[in-house]
């Protein structure tokens, strides 16, 4: 059932998505200006993999964000893996949030365990390097973000063309 972006939402259990893939809840159009809180309560085995579910400049749970809060929340192995269409245009992911449109969004304590994300970008691409915002949060954040703890968690990015320098190499 889709999500409403202007309610409050609260989580009475813990959420097991058997490793299934999803669209982002919330899009550019329609970002999330509402309360999500977890109530100490985890969401696990999430694998958003699916090449229909890849596809999305905001890759998240939640997609886009504004005048929102995201609270009390543990995520357990929810990976993001994107080779099933890799991107060659900007794009922001997260596990949590892609991006975060407004100073008014709030994140406080969020848990992020055994989780991961996997990117591809302009592989095999000649076009002129478009900007990648890759972050275990949120690939762009902004507002108050405050005690997120992150274990056994990692980002690989695989980009073929970057703009500027990495490691002191063009």
């Amino acid at each position: 059932k889709a999500m409403n972006s202007k309610k409050h939402y609260k989580l009475a259990n813990d959420l097991d998505f058997n490793n299934i893939s999803f669209t982002p809840l919330f899009t550019a159009g329609s970002p999330f200006n509402g309360s999500f809180d977890g109530a100490g309560f985890t969401i696990k085995n999430i694998n958003i993999s699916a090449e229909t579910d890849v596809n999305k400049s905001n890759l998240s749970i939640f997609g886009t964000a504004a005048r929102a809060t995201i609270k009390n929340l543990t995520l357990d192995n929810v990976k993001i893996n994107n080779s099933a269409k890799p991107y060659t245009a900007i794009s922001y992911i997260g596990l949590v949030v892609g991006k975060v449109t407004n100073n008014s969004f709030v994140m406080e304590d969020i848990t992020v365990v055994n989780s991961s994300i996997e990117i591809l970008h302009n592989q095999g691409s000649t076009i002129s390097p478009r900007n990648l915002y890759v972050g275990l949060l949120g690939g762009s954040l902004q507002g108050k973000i405050s005690n997120a703890t992150i274990k056994n968690s990692s980002i690989k990015v695989n980009q073929n063309i970057l703009n500027g320098l990495f490691d002191n190499n063009d």
